[in-house]
């Protein structure tokens, strides 16, 4: 385990903490998530994406995949 993965775990473990991981689509998120990220230390949180499923994902696990419709006529929460 990097020495940086550590330490967010012992951060995670003391603190209530939020951790965003972003990029662009193929600069390895889910590689850091999933291989640096000390395991059981945070929870992931999923977006909805319009993009297309890939072949080894699945609506739910790794995102909520819904068209542009979805977003037009759902209600969401606002303030």
């Amino acid at each position: 385990m990097p020495a940086f993965a550590g330490f967010l775990y012992g951060l995670a473990m003391k603190k209530k903490t939020v951790l965003f991981c972003t990029g662009l689509s193929g600069s390895g998120k889910s590689y850091f998530i999933q291989n640096i990220l000390p395991k059981g230390a945070f929870y992931n949180l999923k977006s909805a994406t319009t993009r297309a499923m890939r072949d080894d994902e699945k609506d739910g696990r790794e995102y909520y995949f819904r068209d542009e419709s979805y977003f037009e006529t759902e209600k969401f929460a606002t303030n």
